[in-house]
């Protein structure tokens, strides 16, 4: 299975604000879309919550501890634990993590790869993403880098 983390993130760290992603930019959307489309996305509750409904022609594997594991809810898989989902997926699978910030800490290690959008500017927020640097050179490795005006996507591998 090929675990990928994805996430868009201010100058410091911030990811989420009051349920709701602080910036609009469109080209982080459409290559989100691209990206995960036609493959698996797993996310947390709130997440989920903030989406409102399920992602379109992908499998939306959303972790509570509020429902029955592997328990198909509105068109999404409901499981308890993180292993418990993954072991729900076939091995051929791709697997995009999408947040949040508890899903993102316990998983950033554990993933392939990170494709991360980084929003040039800082702003206020109640969601963040973990620290991540000091992993940089040292267990991932920067593949891909393109700057765009206010934003950059960087991608790393882990190394093998």
């Amino acid at each position: 299975m090929n675990l990928i983390l994805i996430a868009a993130l201010s100058r410091n760290r911030v990811i989420g604000n009051a349920g709701r992603v602080p910036w609009d930019i469109p080209e982080d959307l459409q290559r989100f879309k691209q990206l995960t489309m036609g493959h698996a996305v797993l996310m947390g509750r709130r997440t989920y919550e903030s989406l409102g409904t399920p992602l379109k022609e992908r499998r939306t594997v959303v972790l509570t501890s509020q429902a029955t594991s592997g328990q198909a809810l509105q068109g999404i898989e409901t499981y308890s634990s993180i292993p418990q989902a993954i072991e729900a997926l076939s091995p051929e699978e791709k697997l995009f993590v999408i947040g949040g910030g508890e899903v993102f800490r316990q998983m950033l290690e554990s993933v392939d790869e990170w494709k991360l959008t980084h929003v040039e500017r800082e702003v206020e927020g109640d969601t963040f993403f973990p620290p991540y640097e000091h992993l940089i050179g040292k267990k991932f490795f920067l593949t891909c880098e393109e700057q765009h005006e206010g934003f950059t996507f960087r991608d790393y591998v882990r190394t093998t």
